[in-house]
């Protein structure tokens, strides 16, 4: 019971004021997490053709090593075959059969080299993952009641199964004080948005 969690308040003090969405409620009551299910109710990740949070994550590594042994393989097949060709048949063109059949493998190959590649570069160079929309994230956030505003919001992959978000976001109460349950409120009800859109790690300034 003494453990902190989301919920517990930064001062102890019982004469706190009530929390967002909810001016019924009395101080230091648990928030009822339906109140929070209906907020969201109207966002657009609650929306059924919503994407991101659909979407998961593939190994990049696995893919990867997958392609290497794919590729050892087809060039294994390709080796015999050709020899097969040039050493049991007459036929006048049987020694391009090995050039055409490396040929044929390498583009095999690079059919799924390069969306790996992109891939990784994605996450080098912190875009936004695909399928995440940050103007939809944007939208939801302001529509949640408390917040004026929100700015500097970045979403992008820390890995290839990973998605972080940062963001600051301006609210009509100060957070000190007493307003400092209101946003752990506020704060949870945020976060509530990102884990739909797949978003499991986020800074809230």
């Amino acid at each position: 019971e003494d453990q902190p969690s989301e919920r517990t308040t930064l001062l102890r003090n019982k004469g706190r004021a009530p929390n967002y969405t909810d001016e019924s409620e009395a101080p230091g009551k648990v928030p009822d997490d339906s109140l929070d299910d209906d907020i969201h109710k109207s966002h657009n990740h609650a929306q059924p053709n919503a994407r991101g949070q659909k979407e998961k994550g593939h190994d990049l590594n696995l893919r990867g090593i997958f392609l290497h042994v794919i590729g050892d393989a087809l060039g294994n097949i390709g080796v015999i075959t050709s020899a097969l060709v040039i050493w049991l048949t007459n036929w006048r063109y049987k020694h391009y059969v090995d050039p055409g059949i490396s040929l044929m493998i390498t583009g095999i190959i690079l059919c799924s080299a390069i969306p790996l590649c992109k891939a990784a570069s994605s996450i080098l160079l912190q875009a936004v993952p695909r399928g995440i929309s940050i103007d939809h994230i944007k939208e939801d956030i302001e529509r949640l009641p408390g917040v004026i505003g929100s700015h500097h919001l970045h979403v992008w992959q820390l890995s290839d199964t990973k998605i972080v978000a940062s963001m600051h976001l301006q609210v009509d109460t100060d957070i000190k004080g007493e307003g400092s349950d209101r946003y752990m409120r506020l704060a949870r009800q945020v976060r509530k948005c990102l884990h739909a859109y797949g978003i499991h790690s986020s800074t809230i300034q």
